[in-house]
């Protein structure tokens, strides 16, 4: 839930929290993804959601994931965040192949999961 730090105070305002998981609105998704990539994370991927039935129990649609382990050993970590910000916008852009919803798409929220460079070195 660290994203929650790492986006601007209109992003926090516009973000719904699922357990630990920040989430945005499919209208809010690519500016929140280039908030956490402009604060230095790389983006690992986001679950795809909707509250149809409750706003405390979403159902779970699809997912989006990067394996960036390879990429953290080879490249700098500057291009790693720009690569998997790039992919991220992709999925987001593949939806409805990802989660087999159809447009219109106004009810779908993304939440992402990402990792600072601290927060990777710990994890090796």
């Amino acid at each position: 839930m660290t994203e929650w730090l790492d986006v601007s105070e209109d992003m926090r305002a516009k973000a719904r929290l699922v357990g630990t998981e920040v989430c945005w609105s499919r209208s809010d998704i690519k500016q929140a993804l280039r908030e956490l990539a402009h604060s230095g994370r790389v983006i690992l991927g986001f679950d795809i959601f909707t509250f149809d039935t409750s706003p405390s129990k979403p159902h779970a649609w699809g997912t989006s994931g990067y394996d960036v382990g390879a990429d953290l050993k080879q490249r700098p970590w500057d291009d790693v965040v720009k690569s998997a910000l790039e992919l991220a916008f992709h999925d987001v852009d593949r939806t409805t192949a990802l989660s087999g919803l159809k447009e219109p798409l106004d009810d779908v929220w993304y939440c992402v999961a990402s990792v600072t460079t601290d927060e990777a070195n710990k994890q090796t």
